[in-house]
């Protein structure tokens, strides 16, 4: 059977690819952005905000983290949004593959497959 919608599936791929440099790019980011609030907490608050108010108390490990965990789990989520959407175009195609082999059959233009064979989970080896 041929196939038909070349170019979603190829969407779906450039999709799954996007999805993982998405990922990858995320986890580098968080990387930086812990070790960039980890030098950030060592050096204290710069002269240039210690006198505006409450940025001046923003400071320290905390941040650091919180922000490490912010940017992995935005990219955790794009990264599955974007997986989803080329999961969702997959499907779409497999749907429109299976429908239109099923009308084949039903109008009698095809050969049904040979049903499987059943196998035995009994040992054919009788020297026990």
């Amino acid at each position: 059977m041929q196939k038909k919608y070349r170019a979603l599936g190829t969407m779906a791929g450039l999709f799954k690819v996007i999805a993982w440099l998405v990922l990858a790019a995320g986890i580098l980011t968080t990387i930086a952005v812990g070790a960039l609030g980890a030098l950030q907490a060592r050096r204290g608050v710069s002269a240039l905000f210690a006198e505006v108010p409450f940025v001046n108390q923003i400071g320290g490990w905390v941040p650091a983290i919180l922000g490490a965990v912010g940017v992995l789990i935005g990219a955790l989520l794009l990264f599955l949004w974007v997986m989803a959407i080329s999961e969702a175009i997959q499907v779409a195609i497999s749907i429109e593959r299976n429908t239109r082999e099923t009308a084949m059959y039903l109008r009698g233009e095809g050969q049904l497959p040979a049903p499987p064979v059943a196998t035995s989970w009994e040992s054919d080896d009788t020297r026990a």
